[in-house]
């Protein structure tokens, strides 16, 4: 991820440390000691993935420094992975999927979802001829997603069921990993077609593939989980919103300003910029990636979609996760 002081970024394997140490560092106040001063955070995140634009905004443009926060960054995979982070003290605050955070929530754990949201913006990719034989070409193909049990994972389960396959029999889920691994995975032919982004999708065709979008949730043909579900959100904890109230507030407020940044016009060459670092793209090539998703985040929650999104992820056990008592910075 692109990230230059005063953000520091902190290597991967620390991160880890700190994840298996379980330091606590929920358990104590972040909070400054006075109004003017700066709050600490330790902020998770998905490196090398457009869903993390707002963070490198943040960054870039000073959002977090004028907003007094201090912000160390903690690179991680999965959603699970950040859940763990979390749970354990590692970050205050991390990027999250639903299918991540849900669970955690209804098997008692004092995660809070925060906003702003992205839009569900996955899509299925692979070979031209395997695109032009539609959802139905993915048949007894290997389809490359991030961990099993993922939001990739189960974003290809819903399209796939809605055009009658059968996941658990037409088709081989493959673990790979993120943008970064997933590109040579696909080069050495352990899959045949991905779950990703458009940055993924966008990275894959910088290496020379040949890709075509099989289905895409922003334009209609994933069905109707393309049109109410969440890509990701923010989550902290219970013990960090009641012990560190003004921290988690000034995220909010930074990060919405973020969102609102990237999505006027008048700020697209610099956003665009931002992106390419973020991907490791040229510009011209990240460009697309912005017109499809500049205007993916949105900053209020309804409690609409949110039992949408929460039986999409946990059938019969929705209800175990309530909006009112599951969201914060509302």
């Amino acid at each position: 991820m692109y990230l230059s002081p005063p953000i520091r970024s902190a290597a991967l394997a620390a991160g880890l440390v700190l994840l298996l140490t379980a330091c606590g560092s929920s358990t104590a106040s972040t909070d400054p000691t006075t109004d003017t001063g700066s709050a600490t955070l330790n902020l998770g995140f998905y490196p090398n993935n457009s869903l993390t634009l707002p963070i490198t905004i943040a960054q870039d443009q000073g959002i977090f420094e004028a907003s007094k926060l201090d912000v160390t960054t903690f690179p991680g995979k999965t959603g699970p992975e950040l859940s763990a982070a979390l749970i354990g003290g590692s970050v205050q605050i991390s990027q999250n999927t639903p299918q991540s955070a849900f669970p955690a929530i209804r098997d008692g754990q004092n995660l809070v979802v925060l906003p702003p949201v992205a839009a569900l913006n996955y899509q299925i990719a692979g070979s031209k001829e395997i695109a032009d034989q539609g959802i139905g070409g993915l048949k007894g193909k290997r389809i490359g997603i991030t961990a099993r049990g993922s939001a990739t994972e189960t974003f290809a389960r819903s399209v796939l069921s809605e055009n009658g396959l059968d996941p658990d029999h037409d088709v081989t889920f493959v673990a790979v990993g993120g943008s970064t691994t997933m590109v040579p995975a696909y080069g050495q032919d352990q899959i045949d077609a991905f779950v990703g982004t458009p940055s993924t999708v966008a990275l894959m065709r910088s290496h020379g593939q040949g890709i075509a979008v099989i289905a895409d949730a922003m334009d209609g043909t994933a069905g109707a989980l393309g049109k109410y579900g969440y890509g990701s959100f923010f989550t902290t904890t219970k013990d960090v919103m009641d012990r560190s109230p003004v921290t988690v507030q000034r995220f909010c407020d930074a990060i919405r300003k973020a969102t609102a940044y990237i999505a006027d016009p008048a700020n697209k060459d610099t956003v665009v910029t931002a992106l390419s670092k973020l991907a490791g793209l040229p510009e011209g090539q990240s460009t697309p990636i912005y017109e499809a998703e500049h205007a993916l985040w949105t900053n209020s929650l309804n409690a609409e979609q949110w039992q949408k999104n929460t039986e999409w992820v946990l059938g019969a056990d929705a209800d175990k996760v309530p909006f009112n008592s599951s969201t914060g910075c509302l």
